[in-house]
């Protein structure tokens, strides 16, 4: 039947059903295009499959604690208010036990794999004088020798999941990638802080994903998000201007990177999140911006020099 046989009415109608379908196609050709050019632009990176994943959350986990801490305080609530604005893109949990986490995370991101993770942040404290690194997850303390264990290695379970190659671990407390020898005194003998030791443990269970921790402080500004410098180390209190902590004054700023499949840990500029919680890496370190060098040769400068007789290794 010929378009001017119609009636008018039903001509117009033929006519706005035909442009539809073209545009619908012409559509479907550009998102199939632009899918192509995708695989081939992320191909040496990431795999298509995480690069289409519908909805990408960024984690932040928080452990309660008995003991009231500052940094840990202004770290949680100011994510809380962040969160208040990136509603889509944050997720905050907090837990007393690991076993706590998967009713917490199914809540949050689903239990079908479709919202999966950016950023993770693990809170916690790094504890100087044990002489090692660390970080707590519920009531757990996990070093590289616990990590080890089942029952500590269940309790990352949960998270598995929600993590790809596109997945970036952040181990949120202070000396998580120290790797140098933390001096000893009367009470403490030298010890080796083995973080990179820790950071390869968490890296082989999470494979795909890579893991980043700072050699330094992770004492923040209450401008955690969008704050270049943030997570360079802030010190605050007056402990910290014992000799003792030359080395860690000496690493403000250092971060570092564990990927599992590259097979290696590298040193990485500063990180920092941005205002939607994505962890990010400067375009130069923080010692070489500014006059952060200046400041920082001040600051040790100022250490209480005092040598005290180091304590006798036991055993």
């Amino acid at each position: 039947m010929a378009i001017s046989n119609l009636h008018p009415k039903t001509g117009w109608l033929l006519c706005i059903l035909i442009c539809a379908s073209l545009l619908c196609r012409a559509q479907q050709f550009s998102i199939q295009n632009n899918g192509i050019n995708e695989e081939h632009r992320d191909h040496n990176t990431i795999p298509t499959s995480s690069v289409l994943i519908a909805k990408r959350v960024n984690l932040y986990i928080f452990s309660r604690s008995p003991k009231f801490s500052l940094a840990t305080f202004i770290i949680r609530n100011t994510t809380r208010f962040q969160r208040l604005f990136n509603s889509r893109k944050m997720a905050v949990i907090t837990i007393r036990r690991a076993d706590e986490m998967p009713a917490q995370l199914a809540a949050e991101l689903g239990s079908n794999g479709t919202r999966m993770l950016g950023t993770l942040w693990i809170d916690s404290h790094g504890v100087y004088k044990t002489g090692r690194a660390l970080f707590v997850l519920g009531k757990d303390t996990i070093d590289y020798t616990t990590i080890r264990r089942d029952e500590i290695a269940r309790d990352f379970l949960p998270l598995q999941p929600y993590c790809d190659t596109a997945t970036k671990i952040i181990i949120g407390a202070c000396y998580a990638a120290a790797s140098y020898i933390r001096p000893g005194n009367e009470q403490l003998v030298d010890s080796r802080m083995n973080g990179d030791s820790l950071m390869m443990a968490l890296g082989a269970l999470f494979p795909k994903s890579s893991v980043y921790g700072t050699s330094s402080w992770i004492m923040t500004t209450p401008m955690l998000f969008g704050h270049d410098w943030a997570l360079a180390g802030h010190p605050l209190e007056r402990k910290f201007w014992d000799e003792i902590y030359q080395p860690v004054w000496n690493s403000m700023g250092s971060w570092f990177k564990y990927s599992r499949r590259a097979g290696n840990i590298e040193r990485v500029n500063t990180v920092y999140l941005d205002r939607h919680g994505n962890m990010q890496v400067n375009e130069i370190d923080w010692i070489d911006a500014g006059r952060h060098r200046e400041k920082m040769e001040k600051n040790l400068a100022k250490l209480k020099t005092k040598r005290r007789p180091q304590a006798k290794q036991q055993g």
